[in-house]
């Protein structure tokens, strides 16, 4: 369903629909329903990431950007390894809107999201050397 609603957001329902179809067939999608392992979720959260980016850049919401940065942070607190979305969700911002300064204002929402998710973990790193 969510694949369905970032492709009705790309690019209207024929590449919704689409887009559901390939990730119902999807052998890696398959394969991970049969596991439970912290790295299954991943796919997941990255969707829902691409989700609220299409959405900031759609409506330039405040709540939008601010659970951008909140599922990216939770996406790197689940799998170091997606650090690797930040540079391509910056790549991605500036490709769109190269002036920096269009982004100032946003910028306190995003860290807000970001370190919410990162509080727990920067504490217990914290209390335990």
């Amino acid at each position: 369903m969510l694949i369905f609603r970032l492709g009705n957001e790309v690019g209207g329902k024929w590449l919704g629909a689409l887009a559901s179809l390939y990730g119902a067939i999807s052998p890696a999608q398959i394969n991970y329903s049969f596991s439970v392992w912290n790295p299954v979720i991943v796919p997941l959260v990255v969707l829902i990431t691409l989700f609220f980016l299409v959405r900031f850049f759609k409506s330039k919401k405040l709540l939008d950007i601010f659970l951008l940065g909140f599922t990216v942070s939770l996406a790197i607190t689940i799998h170091f390894q997606n650090i690797l979305i930040l540079p391509t969700i910056l790549v991605v911002i500036f490709s769109f809107q190269p002036s920096i300064k269009n982004y100032f204002r946003y910028l306190p929402s995003l860290i807000l999201g970001f370190l919410i998710t990162l509080l727990p973990l920067i504490y217990f790193d914290l209390g335990h050397n």
